[in-house]
């Protein structure tokens, strides 16, 4: 059996270099944090920039780097907006981009009540909630769809972001 000051001596031993691996990864994801962030400026404003000012989606560079600068395009109705984007999407024609959620609290194991349509629980008096949103992937690739085809959108209530990234391919 193990002395009690050698396991002891093992305790301290292993707690310090879990402790010194801990500080080791903080300072390794430190530095990825502040490498993403370098790598993030460079791809996502000043390629994207100065390519716009030489007028040029694509390049290569005498070291065989291909540079090609894409558009990626998101959208996430914020809640202040809300109201203002579902009454532009059903006044619009695209009032099926909006999901319904309905939701009441029932107690445990009150599984019969939850069997029971809207109209039944309003009828017993449960209050149920309802719930209105738009899937951010959805709203984001019909906002792609309606801008290739040139439509016109409220970009601000539809809370459109256009991010430009540059990607450099390496030749191999």
């Amino acid at each position: 059996m193990t002395e009690p000051s050698n396991s002891m001596s093992a305790l301290a031993s292993l707690a310090k270099q879990q402790a010194e691996i801990e500080h080791e990864i903080l300072e390794v994801e430190r530095a990825l944090k502040a490498l993403k962030s370098r790598h993030s400026t460079i791809a996502d404003e000043m390629l994207p920039e100065l390519m716009d000012e030489l007028g040029i989606d694509k390049f290569e560079t005498k070291e065989g780097l291909k540079i090609d600068v894409s558009e990626k395009i998101r959208a996430s109705i914020s809640k202040a907006n809300q109201s203002a984007a579902f009454a532009w999407l059903e006044a619009n024609g695209h009032s099926g981009l909006i999901k319904s959620e309905v939701k009441v609290a029932l107690g445990k194991g009150d599984v019969e009540t939850a069997t029971h349509v809207l109209a039944v629980l309003n009828a017993e008096g449960l209050n149920p909630e309802a719930k209105y949103a738009v899937h951010p992937q959805t709203l984001g690739a019909w906002v792609r769809e309606m801008l290739e085809e040139g439509e016109d959108i409220p970009i601000d209530i539809l809370g459109v972001f256009r991010q430009r990234t540059a990607k450099v391919q390496v030749p191999v």
